[in-house]
């Protein structure tokens, strides 16, 4: 509610993702004080692609800018968004930067490498435009609501879902954008302020967030029939974790490293397991990698979203 983009040309969407604090609630008082310019919905549907596909089917503007309910906007956000996505008009998104807000004293065992755990995120310091897999995170993503529209929006099997931990909804719904031939855009003048939830600053969590993202990062590779090749096989792997015992060179950031990619293979091989155990192994598809032989059958059982 404090942007310098004049109030009248945006709307405040708060999507109530099945929530039991009180969140509700809290919308309803808030309505009170900012009146028509902030509106509520509950989405009974818990998952983040839904209350985004939400937020989508709701909103009345052309760009819809999605914020983490645990960040800080610049006031300059909006109105850099408006003006990247005017700069060049096959933008079909625009992120911006996040930087880390420490809340509280970091802890002492914390590495900078650490920092994308916190869904800090820097690609460069000038406007560019972005490919697999550098897009931009979903606590700093807008997007051309028609263009979002005609793609099907975000696929309701990715995306954080309760204590589930799974992520993707993002990079997949810009992989079908750049197909569709629209471009996504990084400005460095959209800046949000990522708040550092205690709940987060445990190791526990940095761990279990890279396994996810290993997983989440196949899901969408498998989804369009490709795999990157920046992922590393079993037996380099564990030469990997050997080679760092030897050295005594296993800190978090190499156990994140290393848990990462543990999360892709691991997804990668249960799809392949589960292709020869049905007898649904298919061909590679064109552009993929012909020396692997197969093809993961997942995206036709991914549920879509309901719009």
């Amino acid at each position: 509610m404090k942007q310098t983009l004049p109030g009248r040309n945006y709307e405040v969407l708060v999507i109530d993702n099945a929530s039991t604090d009180g969140t509700g609630c809290l919308g309803v008082d808030l309505q009170v004080i900012y009146g028509k310019r902030l509106k509520v919905y509950r989405e009974q549907r818990l998952g983040l692609s839904y209350a985004r596909n939400r937020a989508l089917g709701e909103a009345s503007a052309s760009i819809v800018a999605f914020i983490d309910a645990d960040a800080v906007a610049d006031p300059g956000w909006l109105e850099a968004i408006v003006e990247a996505f005017e700069h060049c008009n096959r933008a079909g998104v625009v992120g911006g930067p996040v930087r880390i807000q420490w809340d509280q004293l970091r802890p002492r065992w914390w590495d900078d490498r650490l920092d994308e755990a916190l869904n800090a995120y820097q690609p460069g310091d000038e406007p560019m435009s972005l490919g697999y897999p550098r897009y931009p995170y979903g606590t700093n993503f807008a997007l051309r609501a028609d263009s979002a529209e005609a793609v099907g929006g975000f696929r309701a099997g990715l995306g954080r879902r309760g204590q589930d931990l799974t992520a993707g909804e993002e990079s997949e719904i810009c992989l079908r954008l750049q197909r569709a031939g629209w471009e996504i855009r990084f400005t460095p003048h959209a800046m949000v302020h990522h708040r550092t939830a205690p709940d987060r600053l445990h190791r526990r969590y940095i761990l279990r967030r890279a396994l996810n993202h290993g997983r989440s990062q196949f899901l969408v590779e498998c989804m369009h029939g490709f795999e990157s090749g920046r992922y590393l096989s079993w037996a380099r792997i564990l030469g990997r974790i050997t080679t760092n015992l030897l050295r005594l060179r296993c800190d978090l950031s190499f156990a994140k490293f290393i848990l990462f990619r543990v999360g892709y293979q691991y997804q990668r091989t249960l799809a392949r397991l589960r292709g020869i155990r049905s007898g649904t192994l298919a061909q590679p598809s064109p552009g993929n990698d012909a020396k692997r032989g197969w093809r993961c059958q997942a995206a036709a059982s991914v549920e879509e979203p309901a719009r």
